[in-house]
């Protein structure tokens, strides 16, 4: 057919229509989703407008991006223009117009309008990309909850590798104030009370030396 190269070709989007806000990420390679492969949604021909002139033009409706095929760059081409894609996540509305055959999609760098051959048809697109384009926010929405759960557990499990670390010294456990300190408290004074305990010989077990005892320690340390 006469959309063939459509499959095969992607350019730029011209400078007159409303260009991807940059939500892309650097680099990214976009593919038009090929026929008889999975992630269509819905594909059809609509007419583009633009500026007073309406064009006929293909379009496919995927997870991701609404794709559109351009005018042909000139009288003289023997091909149309290749297929330009907008993000859904830049699209902020998708409005009904006056015409019961148009709709318009309102979008970060401008409007996008499209007309069907019936009203039918028109709400069947417009129904197709206002819930793609609420499921495509609500995804994106939950990805930044998770970023932001998984930056506070790097940062507390960071504080928590820190304190673990620092009780790896005298100072760490002393200026510890979450028990560390109280349990070393406990061990020194249960240390003491044993060591001036008397076995069966009557000579003491591990004595501290004499005068010495916890509290005198921990004022030393």
């Amino acid at each position: 057919t006469a959309f063939k190269f459509l499959f095969r070709e992607v350019l730029p989007a011209r400078s007159d229509s409303p260009s991807p806000s940059g939500n892309e990420e650097p680099g990214e390679e976009l593919h038009v989703p090929a026929a008889g492969v999975g992630g269509r949604i819905r594909t059809g021909q609509l007419e583009l407008q633009d500026g007073d002139n309406w064009h006929a033009c293909m379009v496919i409706l995927d997870e991701d991006h609404l794709w559109y095929s351009q005018v042909k760059s000139g009288e003289d081409s023997v091909f149309g223009g290749g297929m330009a894609c907008l993000p859904l996540r830049s699209c902020d509305r998708v409005l009904e117009s006056d015409d019961k055959k148009a709709l318009q999609l309102l979008t970060k760098d401008g409007t996008m309008a499209f007309r069907a051959k019936s009203s039918d048809d028109r709400n069947a697109w417009l129904l197709a990309i206002v819930k793609q384009t609420g499921l495509i926010k609500e995804r994106d929405i939950m990805l930044q909850a998770e970023h932001w759960i998984a930056a506070m557990e790097v940062r507390r499990s960071g504080a928590q590798l820190s304190r673990l670390e620092s009780l790896g010294t005298l100072e760490g456990l002393l200026s510890d104030d979450r028990g560390a300190r109280e349990l070393f408290v406990w061990f020194l004074e249960s240390d003491h009370t044993s060591s001036t305990a008397q076995d069966g010989s009557g000579s003491a077990v591990e004595p501290w030396p004499r005068g010495l005892g916890p509290e005198q320690l921990l004022e030393l340390l």
